[in-house]
């Protein structure tokens, strides 16, 4: 009975053997059908066996049966086979099994193409990659074929860069293995081009998708699907660079060749037509444009499609082509709301000035680009309505809309460079928004639009300044280990993949109940992040918080102080809106700007750091400086009389480098010779500052200990920085003045202070995080990405740069950082991104009160203020207040052109103005460590005298002990 079992076993495994490679040459010639075929029908004779080369060889089995079912684009079948080959294989082998690589791609690949579940995807891909890596035996191919399917799924992500780098890992692989001129190097450039396209650098994606073509055409000239599909990418890439002609004829070339395939009524020729008529509309060619749109629209109405992508499509570029040709409004509305019911079936499609939930629909990319066109529709017709009011509240839910897609897209990526562009993109319609918002506050008074327009300026800071912290927080790795915050970002995104897979209608309750158990662990397990980073550092308090804005309410409700009003800026081309909140009252106005506006601002802060003295330059410095105040402030101040005295600026682009208290109050028709006789602002405000009103309020709830404060104080002084005159190109002058600046606070505050060759960047990554106060006197960059300088690096890992991300790895404690650097206040301003400056660096690593500078300061005049601002804070006052009276101080002793704001305006209050309180220092601090360290050698002496005593004592009391035995 043994050997007849064992014959039969022998017979099952030969038999087994055979079917694999039957099955697997099948497999390579894609007959998938004949092998599952083959496959299916030895099935029954093989289950049950267990001997453990049978086992892997079953293993093997069920892998071939789910990669034949992959291709037959067998869902259920694909996912079976797997998990069954998945379980043999994982009992059998340990990591580093390259056939558990092979079935974890091939699950990815399943979760990618099946469900359109990259996050999924992407998990089984990590797990593949670490499988290969840990195995003996490389199969050199199937790692090309894997960094590819990675590439794929981090393109669906949104995260371009390490897509790039892998495909371009995966073409290095296939070009030495199959040669340049290959298909699976072809499709690899493809892949590459429509990474470059997505990312919108299209001068790279032109050149990939070019290189793809030559290739294909030459390796299968009769794939005419693929070669179609490329065609029509290079067509969009070519319309994108402005190369109209080429784009049409690689349009027309690419739907020339999808003809080929025999059908000229298949539906895929939807699209490159659609795209055709824009490029031709570009152009001016109506007609061709019309005929080319009605073709597409036949092949739709042959195919039954009246929903789904490629009829929104078609309606959208009919939509396009209406308005670009002087249409009727009401037609290209119409266009417009039929191609958003194509992918959001639920919407009412009674009312065309309705605009679907954000979760309801499953291309949120060309629902965004509906929701744009039609909102744009409303607000461009809304000037000539009758109904202009209804125009605008429509258009305002449709940017509502839009935003709430970008929230939802930008949850999907993970490159913070995509969630910038992502943002950028958002800059484009915040204008209209606002419009949209005014008109209607301006008609109807009601509170709901003043919200709406606080809402689109405080998203478009709050947003793009948590994404450029979070994009500078991902360089270091001194804070938390890259994978830690990459599994916090990862849990975040797909928390929300999941809240909307389960706002999907006619949801399956078995898919309802999976979905929701999901959610759930992944909800706690992100708690349980959130939770140990908050913990470990403020830092996470701010950039990784809930990312939702604050309401006007709770703004309002935070504005305890009567005397006290916040003023939120949003500048565009064309127009300056102001919102003004007080504690009881809102005012919201629209400005439209000169065409000089900007020329007008950049004049007189020129003037602010200019030491100019004639009477011209007082005179134009006086004709701005009110100017300004009447376009930024007066309305407003106005309506609010003498109730009002203290005020919290959140500027808006170039606004971020105005220092508000030199405006001037009055008009005058004789200006001064000088300065000083001038109606400063300063004079009848307090003035303080925030990057935006939700940022104010996380530093404002920032709880902190009630002992006294000491300072870490570092100094530029007389030192030469020759190591960085080679980096920067150019020798930092000394600071000499920071000298007694820094020494006449020591004499204030208790502390440790360290000058000129003592002063360096190791030293301050040592000390920083062990003080309460930060006092740096030091040379500052703005341009480019923002840094400080110190004369010494002081360590063999440091160049004497301290760079923005590098603030993210020191666990900063600090209550007040003044920053009496050169330019801590300014930086780079970015479209998308704001001003990147070094002071919102310090806010984002959890410093909530900060005091910075716009410019170069002189020395004289800074040493004096920030000293007399010291004093205030000794004094009680509050931060504002405390810098205001020092100012004040300055101005009433200076003389002439002293008074100028080049020497008092460049310090400015940022964040949380509560009081602060140090503690004093004890005298001279030197004498403190001369005092401390003769202490020191006393105790030390005294030790070794008694520990002398102590030994002669012990040694007689053995030698009495000896003599009694």
């Amino acid at each position: 009975m043994r050997g007849q079992s064992s014959a039969s076993a022998d017979g099952l495994y030969c038999t087994l053997q055979t079917s694999l490679e039957n099955a697997s040459t099948l497999e390579r010639a894609k007959q998938s059908q004949a092998a599952t075929d083959t496959l299916r029908a030895q099935l029954p004779a093989f289950d049950g066996q267990s001997s453990p080369a049978f086992s892997r060889l079953l293993g093997e089995y069920y892998f071939g049966l789910g990669y034949a079912g992959y291709y037959l684009k067998d869902t259920s079948a694909t996912r079976e086979f797997l998990h069954k080959a998945d379980s043999i294989i994982f009992v059998m082998d340990q990591q580093g099994s390259e056939l558990r690589a092979r079935i974890r791609r091939m699950q990815g690949m399943s979760a990618y193409f099946f469900d359109q579940n990259a996050f999924d995807a992407q998990n089984y891909y990590n797990a593949a990659y670490q499988e290969w890596l840990a195995s003996a035996a490389k199969d050199t191919s199937e790692y090309a074929v894997l960094l590819q399917c990675m590439g794929q799924a981090a393109g669906r992500l949104g995260e371009y860069e390490k897509s790039v780098d892998l495909y371009q890992q995966s073409l290095e692989i296939r070009e030495q293995f199959f040669g340049k001129i290959h298909t699976r190097v072809g499709w690899t450039y493809w892949y590459l081009g429509n990474t470059h396209f997505y990312a919108q650098k299209y001068e790279e994606a032109r050149v990939a998708y070019e290189k793809a073509l030559e290739i294909l055409e030459q390796t299968s000239p009769g794939d005419y699907q693929t070669i179609g599909k490329i065609l029509s990418n290079l067509a969009i890439t070519y319309y994108w660079l402005e190369e109209y002609q080429a784009s049409i004829e690689k349009h027309a070339a690419a739907i020339d060749v999808a003809m080929k395939n025999g059908d000229p009524e298949a539906l895929e020729l939807v699209v490159p037509l659609a795209n055709l008529s824009l490029v031709l509309a570009k152009t001016g060619d109506f007609k061709a444009a019309r005929s080319a749109l009605a073709r597409a629209r036949k092949i739709c109405l042959h195919n039954h499609a009246t929903q789904g992508t490629f009829y929104a499509r078609l309606q959208l570029s009919e939509a396009s082509l209406c308005k670009a040709s002087g249409g009727s409004y009401a037609v290209a509305q119409a266009l417009a709301q039929s191609a958003m019911l194509a992918i959001a079936p639920n919407t009412n499609s009674a009312d065309w000035r309705s605009f679907p939930a954000t979760s309801e629909t499953n291309d949120p990319v060309l629902m965004q680009q509906i929701a744009l066109f039609k909102a744009d529709l409303f607000v461009e017709n809304a000037a000539k309505s009758s109904d202009s009011l209804m125009d605008y509240e429509a258009s305002l839910h449709g940017y509502e809309l839009v935003e709430g897609l970008s929230d939802r897209l930008r949850m999907r990526y993970e490159d913070q460079d995509d969630k910038l562009a992502l943002s950028d993109r958002g800059t484009t319609y915040i204008g209209d928004a606002l419009k949209s918002a005014h008109a209607l506050w301006t008609a109807e008074g009601k509170m709901q639009f003043a919200e709406s327009a606080f809402q689109f300026m405080e998203r478009n800071k709050f947003q793009l300044l948590l994404e450029f912290f979070r994009k500078s927080h991902f360089q270091i790795a001194g804070e938390l280990a890259n994978s830690t915050l990459q599994n916090l970002d990862a849990l975040r995104r797909r928390c929300a993949e999941l809240d909307f897979l389960l706002s999907q209608p006619n949801l399956p309750l078995d898919s309802q109940r999976i979905y929701r158990n999901e959610l759930l662990e992944d909800r706690q397990d992100l708690r349980s992040i959130q939770d140990s980073l908050q913990k470990s550092s403020r830092l996470f308090k701010t950039v990784y918080a809930d990312q939702s804005t604050v309401s006007l309410d709770s703004l309002q409700h935070a504005i305890v102080d009567p005397s006290m009003a916040v003023v939120n800026y949003a500048l565009t081309d064309s127009a300056l809106f102001i919102l003004l909140v007080s504690h009881n009252s809102v005012h919201f106005r629209m400005q439209r700007l000169p065409a000089a506006f900007a020329d007008s601002v950049e004049t007189w802060l020129a003037l602010c750091r200019d030491l100019g003295t004639e009477l011209s330059q007082v005179q134009t410095y006086s004709r701005l400086g009110y100017s300004l105040k009447e376009w930024l402030l007066g309305p407003e101040l106005l309506a609010l009389g003498n109730k009002v005295d203290h005020l919290l600026i959140i500027p808006d682009g170039l606004l971020s480098n105005l220092p508000f208290e030199a405006l001037l109050s009055e008009p005058s028709a004789n200006p001064p010779k000088n300065y000083g006789k001038l109606p400063f602002l300063i004079k009848r405000y307090q003035i303080f500052y925030a990057p935006s009103a939700r940022l104010w309020l996380e530093q404002r709830n920032l709880r902190f200990t009630s002992s006294p404060l000491e300072c870490l104080g570092i100094a530029w002084g007389e030192a030469r920085a020759d190591s960085l005159a080679k980096l920067l190109g150019h020798q930092p002058a000394p600071l000499e003045g920071t000298i007694p600046e820094l020494t006449a606070i020591s004499e204030m505050i208790q502390g440790h202070y360290l000058f000129s060759d003592g002063a360096t960047e190791a030293a301050f990554k040592h000390f920083a995080p062990q003080f309460g106060m930060l006092h740096l006197a030091l040379h500052a960059r703005a341009s480019g990405e923002p840094q400080i300088l110190f004369p010494r690096g002081g360590g063999a890992q440091e160049d004497g740069i301290l760079h923005f991300h590098e603030l993210f790895g020191l666990h900063l404690q600090a209550r007040l950082a003044v920053l009496s650097a050169c330019e801590t206040g300014q930086g780079s301003l970015k479209r998308g991104e704001g001003i990147q400056s070094m002071s919102s660096g310090f806010a984002a690593a959890g410093i909530p009160t900060l005091l910075v500078s716009l410019w170069e300061v002189d020395d004289k005049a800074g040493s004096k203020i920030i000293q007399q601002f010291y004093q205030g804070l000794q004094a009680g006052r509050s931060v504002d207040d405390a810098l205001r009276q020092a100012k004040l101080s300055y101005l009433e002793t200076a003389i002439g052109n002293e008074a100028s704001p080049f020497y008092w305006s460049a310090f400015v209050p940022v964040g949380n103005m509560a009081t602060v309180q140090f503690q004093k220092a004890n005298g001279d601090p030197r004498l403190g460590i001369l005092a401390g360290s003769a202490l020191a050698l006393c105790i030390l002496v005294i030790f070794s005298i008694y520990k002398k005593n102590r030994n002669q004592h012990e040694s007689q009391k053995e030698r009495r002990k000896s003599g009694q035995g």
